[in-house]
């Protein structure tokens, strides 16, 4: 299982979700020293693919909308939403930190979205696997 709680700051407004997930795969890459885990949650039917090193996370989704996004601590990145009819919509991610505890099982990650110059949010992330044992 992977619970998720996420925190959304959107012109002034606060959100706060939280799901849990029964994990698909999880694996552990040594060559990579990567974490690559997988979970669909269940209200949107989204699957979600996520590959985890020190300082980064990749995170693709593929629902009703497709999403490519990449975070790296204390950088900016560019990531892309694709809607069902084909329309892609790009952004810049500006990643405040990525963290993730020394035995992979806690993940977190802050972030600001931004199109045009434009503040779309500011989001805090953080996973945490249940149940699990991540073989090094």
């Amino acid at each position: 299982m992977i619970r998720v709680h996420t925190k959304i700051i959107q012109a002034g407004e606060t959100l706060q979700t939280e799901l849990e997930a029964k994990i698909e795969s999880i694996e552990w890459k040594v060559e990579n020293e990567q974490l690559a885990l997988s979970y669909q949650e269940k209200e949107t039917q989204t699957k979600v693919d996520l590959l985890v090193s020190n300082g980064e996370i990749q995170l693709f989704r593929k629902g009703e909308v497709a999403s490519q996004l990449l975070f790296q601590h204390q950088k900016k990145t560019k990531g892309r939403y694709q809607l069902a009819q084909g329309q892609e919509i790009l952004f810049e991610i500006k990643t405040k930190n990525v963290e993730v505890s020394s035995d992979w099982k806690k993940i977190s990650f802050e972030y600001q979205l931004s199109q045009l110059g434009e503040n779309l949010g500011e989001f805090t992330v953080n996973m945490e696997i249940l149940k699990e044992n991540i073989v090094q």
